[in-house]
């Protein structure tokens, strides 16, 4: 349950005094999902707070679908991560955020860019640079294609 999970991760206080922004998102339009963004929502909401961080803002993104391309709520955290608004963005995991590889790229060098860290609450643990190969094909999960651009980034920059 929810509370179980916060009251493991008080514990540690990994996001104490940083501005957060959370960002969630259902994974498709069907009715059902409506509960589950609500659940969500309010689950990464009292996890932030367990951990210590503070909520500067918080995106329930309703547009489903493999690209950012038309999601509004991405495009307001990503001007947001621009402007230095926030310190750490909070994801219930990578699939809530993004399953295209070349978006995840972008991503990941934008937030890197801002020095906007990315923590994973399903995971527990903030994303490191070193991630970036096993996440990469997470968020191309489905598309060989992406995990074939996955591969041969990663061995260009590991070169």
């Amino acid at each position: 349950s929810t509370s179980k999970a916060v009251q493991t991760m008080s514990e540690e206080k990994v996001l104490s005094g940083m501005r957060c922004a959370i960002y969630n998102r259902c994974s498709t339009t069907e009715e059902a999902q409506n509960r589950a963004i609500e659940t969500q929502a309010a689950e990464s909401v009292e996890i932030v707070q367990a951990l210590g961080g503070v909520i500067c803002c918080q995106y329930i993104e309703q547009e489903s679908g493999t690209t950012t391309k038309k999601r509004t709520q991405y495009a307001s955290l990503m001007a947001d991560v621009q402007q230095e608004r926030i310190d750490c963005i909070v994801i219930k995991s990578i699939d809530r955020l993004m399953r295209n590889a070349g978006d995840w790229h972008e991503f990941i060098q934008h937030i890197t860019a801002h020095h906007v860290r990315l923590y994973l609450y399903l995971e527990r643990k903030f994303y490191e640079p070193q991630d970036a190969f096993l996440s990469g094909i997470k968020a191309a999960e489905g598309c060989k294609c992406n995990i074939i651009h996955i591969d041969i980034h990663f061995l260009e920059t590991a070169l």
